[in-house]
């Protein structure tokens, strides 16, 4: 059983590194530029060299024998060559360029194109035992390796833990049966990160210590490689760890160094990318469809040589319609493209995984279509994306709409709560429909960065409907798999960790106490059950699970690339025909190679350095965040805003309410990701912009047309950013100073308006705080409700009916509020939806409400979908339902 980590560690631990290195550099250039010494200088330059001593150990440049090196320059006031020495050293780590000279000592210049990485090994032995086994890995290396790696040595599992969290090079791990639960060293700086595993390894048992550091690692970065290398293998040692290669550590460790390569090989190579390579450079006669292959058509034309000049010659050349040479074929995948999908499940941690080209909207229809039936109710969050309402009239399936929690102020829509969810369940139940109830469709995380607690949602409904599927809408989310804090809110973590209780001997015991303690007084399901903690019976729960994933929006794929990660108990024994056939139904028979090799290529990126680049993304949002805050004349105008402001205070169980900033206390931050209801994605930055006088839209656009800033929505007063691991640190400046000259403008706008100059004139400021709070679902009109009072919708039927001209008309914006005073019952016969975020405000078959009315017409005309902007809103005519 996985047994779940405490993950309170610092989020970026190797960014602390280099910031200690910038800063040790420039006091050392001080005190070699200084004519006199000062002691502040001394001591400053002491305590960051006392930082690093307990940094360093964890890599492999500059070395434990370098960094003494320093030391010893340091105090022998050669401040010169110290200053030097530091510089240079900072400018390696900044760059990455000391993997070239890593590579450069280790297998000569002749492998500079190879890729380097680093080994840790766990064992307690002494360093010239460490250079002993470092030479005797070193024999095995050729010049012609395309990977090069060197050894990392830690004495203790809680090392070893630490090194994992803090040293992105690490690519794998040789356990040795000579190693220590605790350390003895001084971690300094990193002793957060040490006590990530300190109550663990007091209370765990010392008869399987490589079985705990296994486990740690499966959680903390499962990508990475694990070989167990002992002194003694015995039956039971085999047996207790299947999975993990395991060697004899007095034979050559030839076996042991070619596994290490060919591990990281199999994760590096992108079957499907490499197919493309391999077919670009082929002479191929091409006789069919598809007149930009090979190119032939653009690179001779004497129109058009500006279009192979702008894109490159690779992408025509790669470019093909065929399925032959290796490139396979998606609707029926059997070679490259069947092992990139297979490599990819084996990275997000699913059972199946599956590519798609027509976007994470087209990978919800497939879903949603492959798993209803017509008349099936699904439980969904009214704010979900558009897609799932169009597979719902597509599949003939019932929306239940659940409401989110209000953020009336900023007219954003929050998230579902479970209770919720379990008293629209308990509605269904007393209405005999609970059978009728076959999914719960859920947006994980949200737009504006709700995130859920998703193994408690799980196991909670488990425990009423043992046999509910779950699907969870991760457009958003494709990155969280590679990150600890983040990984442990995702479907199919969860769907594992839950997967995995249930067949233990302790949940049975905990099931049991809980059966006679709750169930034994509440047998049915009734109010009772609504407040209570509820668990699933382990011999009738099924874990069914979908998550479908942006890989484009958060990760390295081109636009339009999605995947869907599968996680069901029953997928091979009843659903995979249908998901086939609404795969088919749903999936372009000429799908985009380029976006198939770039799902296959971001693969990679995020299996061999996600961990890295997520963490550097959080980092920059953070930055982000604490800047717009703290800075006195952004504050003024604008705010950042934290879980105190985007959660209610009942849905943080952690008691965190300040904005997420984990530099100066982590370990709450930690302990909210792990119990919270919900919890604030730091990557998705929403700024209120009251206090400026400019609405959302207006600045969204000012940011676009006059500073060249692309941001990710806007709302009436609010506009959300986010970083990803493509930002950088020239982006984040750039945003800062734009800001800071808007924030200027709306000062001078200020000092004017307050001397009474131009105040009748004055155009730019606006009330904007108090917007419309963002409406709740109004119901169905009872023609479109199959089951009398039962708030679901025959999304369907309405919608069809809405096609026929003669069952509607159009109601102008602006005289909503007058006709709805006056009694008249209107029902929208289209979707009305605002992009972004892209949820309808209205379905069809649903009554319009004056709050809808109100919020779509506080709306800009260009950013809502189904609003004509001269004849209104398409409603279905009254003389329909008279005729019915």
């Amino acid at each position: 059983m996985i047994s779940r980590i405490n993950l309170n560690i610092h989020f970026n631990a190797p960014n602390a590194r280099h910031e200690t290195w910038q800063q040790l550099r420039t006091v050392a250039s001080h005190m070699a530029n200084s004519d006199e010494l000062r002691d502040s200088d001394v001591v400053e330059a002491r305590r960051l060299l006392g930082d690093l001593a307990a940094m360093e150990r964890f890599w492999r440049f500059p070395s434990p024998d370098r960094f003494q090196e320093f030391e010893a320059m340091f105090c022998s006031r050669r401040l010169s060559d110290f200053a030097d020495a530091v510089a240079h050293t900072a400018d390696l780590i900044t760059t990455g360029e000391y993997r070239d000279l890593a590579i450069e000592k280790l297998a000569g210049r002749e492998a500079l194109g190879s890729h380097y990485f680093e080994v840790l090994v766990v064992s307690d032995i002494d360093k010239t035992a460490q250079n002993d086994l470092r030479n005797d890995f070193g024999q095995w290396r050729s010049k012609t390796d395309e990977f090069i790696y060197d050894l990392v040595f830690v004495p203790s599992i809680e090392d070893a833990v630490v090194a994992i969290l803090f040293n992105f090079n690490i690519q794998a791990c040789v356990i040795l049966d000579d190693f220590k639960l605790k350390t003895d060293l001084d971690l300094g700086v990193l002793n957060a990160l040490r006590d990530v595993v300190r109550d663990y390894t007091s209370n765990a048992s010392a008869n399987d210590p490589s079985g705990m550091l296994i486990r740690f690692i499966s959680q903390l970065r499962p990508e990475l490689d694990v070989f167990l290398c002992l002194r003694f293998l015995s039956e039971e040692v085999l047996l207790a760890h299947p999975q993990e290669k395991t060697f004899h550590y007095n034979e050559p460790t030839s076996e042991l160094h070619f596994s290490i390569i060919k591990a990281v090989r199999d994760r590096y190579r992108t079957p499907f990318f490499d197919a493309i390579k391999q077919f670009s450079t082929e002479p191929v006669g091409a006789f069919h469809a598809l007149p930009v292959s090979r190119g032939n058509s653009v690179f001779t034309s004497a129109w058009i040589k500006d279009f192979a000049e702008f894109y490159g010659r690779n992408i025509f050349l790669g470019e093909s319609s065929a399925t032959i040479g290796g490139l396979d074929y998606l609707l029926q995948p059997r070679g490259t493209l069947k092992d990139a999908q297979d490599r990819a499940s084996c990275c997000y941690g699913s059972d199946y995984t599956f590519f798609v080209t027509t976007g994470t909207s087209s990978s919800n229809r497939i879903v949603l279509q492959s798993l209803m039936q017509p008349g099936n109710i699904v439980l969904t969050d009214r704010s979900c994306h558009q897609s799932h309402h169009f597979a719902f009239l597509l599949s003939g399936s019932y929306p239940y709409y659940l409401n989110t929690y209000s953020l009336d102020k900023y007219s954003i829509a929050g998230a579902v709560q479970l209770r919720t969810i379990k008293e629209a369940l308990l509605t269904l139940d007393q209405e005999g429909l609970l059978e009728q109830v076959k999914m719960v469709d859920l947006t994980n995380c949200t737009f504006d960065g709700l995130t859920y607690n998703v193994e408690r949602y799980m196991e909670e409904i488990l425990a009423i409907k043992p046999d509910m599927i779950f699907t969870w809408d991760e457009a958003w989310f494709g990155f969280a798999r590679f990150v600890p804090h983040y990984r442990q809110r995702t479907a199919m973590f969860s769907a594992e960790i839950l997967r995995d209780r249930f067949s233990s001997s302790d949940y049975r015991e905990q099931y049991g106490q809980y059966k006679k303690q709750f169930l034994g007084k509440h047998p049915s399901f009734d109010s009772s059950w609504l407040s209570q903690r509820l668990l699933p019976d382990p011999d009738k729960v099924v874990i069914r699970v979908y998550a479908t994933q942006s890989t484009h929006k958060t990760l390295g794929s081109f636009r339009q690339g999605s995947m869907i990660h599968v996680r069901d108990e029953l997928f091979d024994a009843e659903v995979r025909e249908s998901f086939l056939k609404a795969y088919m139904v749903h999936t372009t028979t000429s799908p985009n190679y380029h976006i198939l090799a770039s799902l296959d290529v971001s693969r990679r990126q995020a299996e061999m350095e996600g961990f890295k680049l997520v963490q550097r993304s959080i980092e920059l949002a953070l930055l982000i965040r604490r800047t717009i805050n703290s800075n006195p004349l952004l504050s003024r105008y604008f705010q950042a805003m934290g879980p105190s402001e985007l959660i209610p205070e009942e849905y943080r169980q952690s008691g965190v309410s300040s904005g997420f900033d984990p530099a100066r206390d982590w370990q709450p931050v930690a302990h909210a990701w792990e119990v919270d209801e919900f919890v604030l994605d730091p990557c998705r930055i929403t700024i209120c912009t009251s206090e400026s006088g400019i609405d959302g839209f207006t600045l969204k656009d000012k940011l676009a047309s006059e500073f060249n800033i692309q941001v990710n929505k806007a709302g009436l007063n609010s506009i959300c950013l986010m970083t990803n691991i493509g930002t950088t640190r020239n982006s984040v400046a750039h945003l800062i100073r734009c800001l800071i000259v808007i924030a200027e403008d709306c000062s001078k706008r200020d000092v004017s308006l307050s001397r009474g100059r131009h105040k009748s004139n004055n155009t730019d400021v606006c009330d904007i705080n108090v917007s419309p709070p963002l409406p709740k679902f109004s119901g169905f009109h009872k023609v479109f409700r199959p089951y009398g009072d039962v708030p679901v919708g025959d999304l369907r039927r309405a919608f069809f009916a809405g096609t026929v001209t003669e069952n509607v008309e159009y109601h102008p914006i602006e005289d909503l509020e007058t006709t709805i005073t006056s009694g008249r019952i209107l029902v929208s016969a289209n979707f009305v939806v605002p992009m972004p975020p892209g949820f309808p405000l209205l379905v069809p078959g649903q009554i319009v409400d004056r709050q809808t009315a109100d919020f779509v017409q506080a709306l800009p005309p260009s950013q809502v979908l189904g609003v004509d902007s001269h004849l209104g809103i398409q409603c279905f005519k009254s003389e329909y339902f008279k005729s019915l």
